[in-house]
């Protein structure tokens, strides 16, 4: 069972390749897109327990970012593979934080750490508490779920 004091998350990994087009003139990636690889990473994360972004919206649960941040440590380049860690920081009464890490290169250099806060919302726009939404509760049961798998 997930709580506020004992939620552990595992971690997730996506690779993403930095496109020309994510550059700037200086040939270093805009620092805007980062946050565009959050969300590419918070997708994968929700894909990989098995409640993608696309289904909790179709059950009516959408989770806008409230918040978002991002310290940048190094520069980042055009055709860099990068590897972007990320996990469930807090999962809350009403709701959910990510933390991000970017790595890129063969040496896995840290270049980037950074979070998004989301709140859980209904169609109406309006704040749900995740123990009043039946999918917000699907969701932390197959958060619980994944987590209990990866500890085993």
């Amino acid at each position: 069972m997930i709580t506020k004091d004992n939620f552990h998350s595992p971690v997730f990994e996506t690779e993403i390749r930095v496109r020309y087009a994510e550059t700037d003139k200086m040939g270093v990636v805009y620092y805007g897109n980062y946050f565009t690889w959050f969300e590419v990473a918070r997708g994968d994360v929700l894909r990989k327990i098995g409640y993608p972004y696309s289904r909790l919206e179709e059950d009516g649960v959408f989770l806008p970012v409230s918040e978002a941040y991002s310290k940048y440590i190094a520069p980042i380049k055009y055709d860099d593979l990068l590897r972007v860690v990320s996990r469930i920081e807090k999962f809350g009464t009403a709701s959910i934080s990510f933390v991000y890490e970017i790595y890129a290169g063969d040496e896995k250099k840290l270049c980037t750490r950074g979070y998004t806060l989301h709140a859980f919302l209904g169609r109406d726009g309006k704040l749900i508490r995740h123990d009043k939404n039946d999918t917000i509760m699907k969701l932390k049961e197959l958060l619980t779920r994944y987590v209990a798998a990866e500890g085993q």
